[in-house]
């Protein structure tokens, strides 16, 4: 176990304690830089951005192939009024033939064989229309659908990523103002207890151990009472007996 250090700094006659609460915030600053540099690093939020993209992309792929359908069927629909047009033609004529008066035997031939093909084939091909019809209703709701969906999608991929770029400045600010605020309390510490904190980081990432209810948080040890003890009376540097971090206590609180 190191030997303990006190620093004992007179003022008027009286013993005060080195300022431990302002390693302490200095440390919480150092785990709150650790934090935001994590978080820069993370890789969550972009991986769901990209997530998002990719399911733009499907959607704009299935909104194409489902317009492209329906192109294909409006074509055939075209088609098929554009022999029904004809079929119609076709028996207007047949019916003009008939009232300018053609012999009886031709004209019963020209009835029987060519106006009722045509007509069945009229009616055959208006049924095919209308099953058509409904078809393309469907895939019509279908391309509204999946414009509504993807319209839905890049919106929600906007905000995700306006976010996620603000998040992104946020940390970057506060990143930016942390140097200038750990050289203030530094500035503001006694330099020899800085210089043993200097020494502690070579062994701990959290030199300051923060005592509660007893209990060391740095190595989850209780504290002896006798430097429970030291630590209520101010009486100088007090290190963990289990890890050797500088101990904090807070004097607000009641219970050890």
């Amino acid at each position: 176990m190191e030997k303990r250090q006190e620093i004992l700094v007179e003022a008027g006659g009286a013993i005060l304690m080195p300022n431990m609460k302002l390693l302490w915030e200095i440390q919480v600053l150092d785990m709150h830089r650790r934090v935001l540099e994590e978080r820069l690093k993370d890789q969550t939020v972009p991986a769901e951005l990209k997530n998002l993209k990719n399911s733009i992309d499907l959607a704009q792929e299935e909104l194409k192939e489902t317009r492209e359908e329906y192109g294909r069927l409006k074509m055939e629909m075209r088609l098929f009024d554009q022999e029904d047009v004809q079929m119609r033609e076709q028996i207007a004529c047949i019916e003009r033939e008939l009232r300018e008066g053609l012999p009886p035997g031709a004209r019963d031939h020209v009835t029987l064989q060519r106006v009722r093909t045509l007509k069945e084939n009229l009616q055959r091909l208006e049924e095919r229309s209308a099953s058509l019809t409904a078809v393309m209703e469907r895939i019509h709701r279908r391309i509204e659908e999946q414009a509504l969906c993807l319209i839905r999608h890049k919106e929600k991929y906007r905000r995700l990523q306006a976010t996620y770029q603000l998040n992104v400045e946020n940390i970057r600010k506060t990143l930016a103002q942390i140097p200038l605020a750990r050289q203030r309390l530094i500035d503001a510490v006694d330099s020899g207890l800085w210089k043993r904190y200097v020494q502690l980081r070579t062994r701990f990432q959290d030199p300051v151990g923060r005592v509660a209810k007893g209990i060391c948080h740095g190595c989850g040890m209780p504290v002896p009472f006798n430097d429970l003890k030291r630590l209520k009376m101010n009486d100088g540097m007090v290190h963990c007996a289990n890890c050797g971090r500088l101990l904090y206590w807070e004097r607000t609180e009641r219970r050890c």
